[in-house]
């Protein structure tokens, strides 16, 4: 994991921080296994969003896994820890058991955190 950045308002490219439902915090990173990671985001290695609550969390993940659903190439790894309400995303240029170590590392603080829907 490296160039870990904090997303802000002017960098967003969802236009999501902050606003209703939206998540209220977001990390991306960049995992210089994924071939042109470029400048991170989850094509490039991950992002992890937090919510206020765990209902806004499961949206968003049934909302991603929808898309992905219908174009695979949108793909990732998502995980949903739902009483911390996070969402983690990882490349699906990784290895599962690459982008499992990222799953590992944040169940170690939210145990509930399972693959999002």
């Amino acid at each position: 994991m490296t160039a870990v950045t904090e997303v802000t308002e002017d960098t967003d490219p969802n236009h999501l921080l902050g606003r209703p439902h939206g998540y209220t915090s977001k990390t991306e990173w960049r995992d210089l296994r994924v071939p042109g990671s470029g400048s991170g985001g989850t094509d490039a290695g991950g992002s992890v969003e937090a919510f206020a609550n765990a209902d806004d969390a499961q949206a968003r993940a049934v909302y991603v896994g929808g898309i992905v659903k219908e174009n695979p190439l949108f793909g990732s790894y998502n995980y949903l820890s739902r009483s911390g309400a996070f969402f983690l995303r990882v490349s699906r240029i990784l290895k599962p058991s690459e982008a499992d170590t990222y799953a590992s590392a944040l169940k170690a603080t939210y145990t509930d955190l399972g693959p999002a829907p």
